[in-house]
């Protein structure tokens, strides 16, 4: 079931509970205003009841004056005939309304329930005198005498007519009073009631009509989202074809249109689409209600991908598939393309690794090699040939020089100082040799391990660990190294023994690790020397590390590291010199963890000098002693 049909189905049950809440508010009020409307007769029904009654008393007072007025009016009181009769009549009259009277307030106190409520104790005495006057007067009538009690009559029945106007007008204000605080009731009561049905109203469909709301927003959401991907589909590079749960096509997008040449829409099943190699496994897919993945499938000289998605209803139940069929060339080509510079980018890092490598060795062997060349410029290797000249060319010749010529006394002293001077020149220029050769062979392996090592897997780096004596590998480094420090007057010397300890190492490695420590100590001892008198210098000692581990440190009292820059020390970029590529300490840190161990800095701030640290394994010697560290004196 979709958004919409959800927020549909809401929609009806809200109207159905909204028709049914108004159905019954409208019953209630029907039921208040019958009940108010009876009410309102009942008390309206006594009080016409009531006003009748009087109005009948009323016109009885009226016939009682005319009965009187007849009799004043006679001559004499027999010769009026039917004045007694019409006296009895009234009184039979009077009596009936006083009867008609007590019953109409029994009547209306039922009816009223106290809503009106109309005493009669003054008018029944009022009654009961005029009754009683009435009587002597008849009775003076009947034996024929003079009426003198007639007077009275008329003053009682005066009385009493007073008292029914009295009575009359109190009753009909009473009653008007009565039917409005009855009416204002009646319209508190519905406006009460229509009070009671909105807020039952409000209690009860605002969940729902929140609900709506939700569902209208997702709906709106829903439609949002589909237009989107209707676009994607539409503009993607990818064939999107929709079809029925049996796999009938209802709808092709543009890119397969393209690709099957306008054809795709009139193919009736989506196995008449895909490649012939995967339409049985469509066909079983589809019949089976999964879904299908399928990579690399050949069709025209071309890759693909195929993939089959089901869209499946609240049940599970395949609705729709969408079959998506995608090229693989150009995600092929891509993947080439970053290949390619990636592989670029992996020789370029190589080249900078190997000129920034070599560049540090061959400022020490042009460093060697000018002092070769320097020796040999200074050497004194023509004093011998002048030497050979005085002894002449034979034996006799040298015999009378050294015999008879002053100077021949003093050629052997000579020939002794030249040999010693020629054997100084040629073991300076053997440790210049032997700093050459050692700088060639570290320039090869340096290329070789950077051309190979870079490629080699983790089995091929291991192999490349051997046992190196931690003693040697410093002289070497220094050996290599020390040339430019000497150029530059500052003092490189090794401060502490490292005679036995053997470490598990790389050893060119080593020596390129070393190479950048020491050559970054030279440079930032020049640059804080400036022109101090005492000579600086550089030390490079071998320390313990713990368990297992031994140390090569390099000190100097250079210009010291800011220690803000220590997180970022290592990484490959940053240098701490103008014009740096940033590329030494990051190959050098990341030499040192290849091997199983690790390149520290610590320095106490500017102007203070700075400590590398390489911490590396020992190699393992189970019969062999523990090695013993000695530190000589700084």
């Amino acid at each position: 079931m979709t958004a919409s049909d959800r927020a549909a189905g809401l929609a009806r049950a809200a109207g159905r509970r909204l028709r049914v809440g108004y159905a019954v508010g409208l019953c209630l009020i029907a039921a208040l205003v019958l009940g108010s409307h009876a009410l309102l007769a009942t008390m309206l029904s006594a009080h016409g009841h009531d006003a009748a009654t009087i109005n009948l008393a009323g016109r009885q007072r009226m016939l009682s004056q005319r009965v009187v007025k007849e009799a004043l009016l006679g001559a004499a009181w027999p010769s009026r005939p039917g004045v007694l009769e019409r006296l009895d009549a009234d009184l039979l009259r009077l009596d009936a309304v006083h009867a008609r009277l007590a019953g109409s307030g029994a009547e209306a106190a039922d009816a009223s329930a106290g809503v009106l409520d109309l005493p009669a104790s003054e008018l029944d005495a009022a009654l009961a005198a005029f009754q009683e006057a009435a009587g002597r007067v008849r009775e003076e009538l009947a034996r024929g005498g003079p009426a003198g009690s007639l007077g009275a009559l008329l003053r009682t029945e005066k009385s009493f007519l007073l008292r029914m106007d009295e009575r009359v007008a109190e009753f009909e204000a009473a009653a008007a009073l009565k039917v409005a605080r009855l009416r204002r009731a009646h319209l508190a009561a519905g406006l009460l009631l229509l009070g009671v049905i909105g807020l039952e109203a409000l209690l009860l469909f605002r969940p729902a009509v929140h609900r709506i709301r939700r569902q209208m927003f997702d709906l709106a959401i829903s439609q949002e989202r589909t237009q989107l991907l209707a676009t994607v589909a539409e503009h993607t590079r990818h064939a999107v074809l929709l079809a029925e749960a049996d796999g009938t096509v209802s709808w092709v997008n543009p890119a397969a249109e393209a690709a099957f040449h306008g054809c795709a829409a009139d193919v009736p099943r989506l196995a008449d689409v895909a490649p012939a190699g995967v339409a049985s496994d469509l066909r079983a897919a589809i019949a089976g209600g999964e879904d299908l993945h399928l990579d690399d499938v050949p069709h025209g000289g071309s890759s693909f991908a195929v993939d089959l998605v089901a869209v499946r209803d609240d049940a599970g139940r395949p609705r729709r598939y969408v079959l998506v069929i995608t090229d693989l060339s150009e995600r092929a080509q891509r993947e080439r393309d970053e290949q390619d510079v990636q592989r670029r980018a992996g020789r370029a890092d190589v080249a900078v690794t190997i000129l920034h490598n070599v560049g540090n060795t061959l400022n020490s062997l042009a460093l060697a090699a000018s002092s070769a060349d320097t020796g040999v410029r200074s050497s004194r290797l023509p004093g011998l040939g002048r030497a050979l000249g005085l002894l002449g060319a034979d034996a006799a010749t040298a015999a009378a020089f050294l015999r008879d010529d002053p100077r021949g006394g003093g050629l052997p002293r000579y020939l002794a100082a030249l040999h010693n001077r020629l054997e100084a020149e040629r073991s300076g220029l053997r440790g210049d040799l032997e700093t050459v050769l050692a700088g060639v062979e570290h320039l090869r392996h340096v290329v070789a391990r950077e051309n190979d090592v870079a490629h080699a897997t983790a089995e091929a780096r291991e192999a490349v660990l051997q046992p190196v004596d931690a003693e040697e590998i410093v002289q070497d480094a220094l050996r290599i190294y020390g040339g430019s420090a000497t150029i530059e007057g500052i003092a490189l010397r090794a401060t502490g023994s490292g005679a036995g300890v053997v470490l598990h190492a790389d050893r060119h490695a080593v020596l390129q690790i070393l190479g950048n420590l020491i050559t970054n100590a030279v440079r930032a001892t020049r640059e804080a020397a400036g022109g101090e008198a005492e000579p600086a210098a550089v030390q490079v000692r071998v320390v313990e590390a713990g368990v297992g581990f031994a140390a090569i440190e390099v000190v100097d009292r250079g210009v010291g590291i800011e220690g803000g820059r220590f997180p970022t020390l290592f990484r490959p970029g940053n240098s701490t010199k103008p014009g740096g590529l940033g590329i030494g300490l990051h190959t050098s840190a990341n030499a040192a963890t290849a091997m199983g161990g690790r390149l520290d800095a610590a320095s106490e701030g500017l102007g203070r000098g700075a400590t590398l640290r390489l911490e590396l394994p020992l190699a393992p010697t189970p019969t062999a002693s523990a090695p013993r560290f000695k530190r000589e004196a700084a």
